[in-house]
């Protein structure tokens, strides 16, 4: 597992893990993966469709898709999923502030999962 940890604005931590390499669920364990769960913490995981298992049960899926890369190879889709009270509530507060958009700048386009 590689992981990474960057300050935020708000002087909370993000951690980034990418599991790409990890084999099996088990080295999740040895290294320390449920410490970075604790309540309250901010966890992006790459990969983490391979071992859903390991995910907390209210979290934030999100996927960024490529719709075009001939034609526009720039463009990113993100699509996000709550699953969960936490996760839910999170989403609707993302979503409100790109529903704001950007001073001086383009709207984004805004998709949900059904």
């Amino acid at each position: 597992m590689i992981c990474s940890e960057y300050p935020t604005p708000a002087g909370h931590a993000l951690a980034h893990v990418d599991l790409y390499r990890v084999e099996h669920a088990g080295e999740l364990e040895a290294v320390g993966f449920d410490d970075l769960l604790e309540p309250g913490a901010l966890v992006a995981v790459e990969w983490g469709d391979r071992f859903p298992e390991v995910l907390p049960p209210d979290h934030l899926k999100i996927e960024i898709l490529r719709p075009d890369p001939i034609t526009n190879p720039d463009r990113r889709d993100l699509h996000a999923l709550s699953c969960g009270p936490v996760s839910s509530v999170a989403l609707a507060r993302w979503t409100d502030a790109l529903d704001q958009g950007e001073p001086g700048g383009r709207r984004p386009e805004l998709s949900r999962w059904p």
